[in-house]
């Protein structure tokens, strides 16, 4: 299958390697550039036990790219996976400025039939929104879902709770997002 990973923080990475291990072609995106550059070096501004050489074996099998530009990364995919990080703003609530603009980007680049993925920590009716946006950005004619697959990494030990996980859930409103998330994760069951 063919992915787009967007936020390259631990769990966007960490996502995107192990899917790519899976056999799947993952592009893993970021709007920042000197992360995109030392990914693409086989390096990680974070620390998480055995990912390096995971990146480093699926970039060199072709599995694993790495890029500056959200578009671009989501133009082919089939399934894409929003990873991007929700800080918490002075008042306690998550800054969504970064999901709004992947979102945007998103919108603008998906071709075909898409499934939108919700892996960030994200608020309540989130995904409300996010139909909502993506259907105002999308090209006509151009068909998607939206599904949530909540990720429990836990830091420092993130590769081993993807390719083991203690528990799997999937949310979906149609059955044929349903359906694709249930094929992707089956290697993990």
């Amino acid at each position: 299958m063919r992915m787009a990973i967007i936020g390259t923080g631990y769990v966007g990475t960490v996502t995107g390697a192990c899917f790519a291990e899976l056999g799947h072609q993952v592009v893993c995106a970021d709007v920042d550039a000197k992360r995109i550059k030392m990914l693409n070096e086989g390096r990680t501004p974070f620390f998480e036990h055995g990912i390096e050489p995971l990146i480093k074996s699926n970039m060199e099998e072709g599995r694993l790219s790495f890029v500056a530009d959200n578009k671009a990364a989501v133009k082919d995919a089939d399934v894409i996976f929003i990873c991007v990080g929700t800080p918490p703003l002075p008042n306690g609530k998550p800054d969504l400025k970064p999901l709004e603009q992947a979102i945007k980007d998103i919108a603008e680049g998906m071709t075909g039939y898409t499934l939108v993925v919700e892996r960030s920590t994200l608020p309540i009716k989130t995904g409300d929104w996010l139909i909502e946006t993506l259907s105002k950005g999308v090209s006509k004619g151009v068909e998607f879902d939206v599904a949530a697959v909540p990720q429990f990494l836990r830091e420092g030990h993130a590769v081993q709770d993807f390719m083991e996980p203690s528990r799997i859930i999937i949310g979906a409103n149609t059955e044929r997002a349903q359906n694709i998330l249930t094929t992707l994760h089956k290697p993990l069951n």
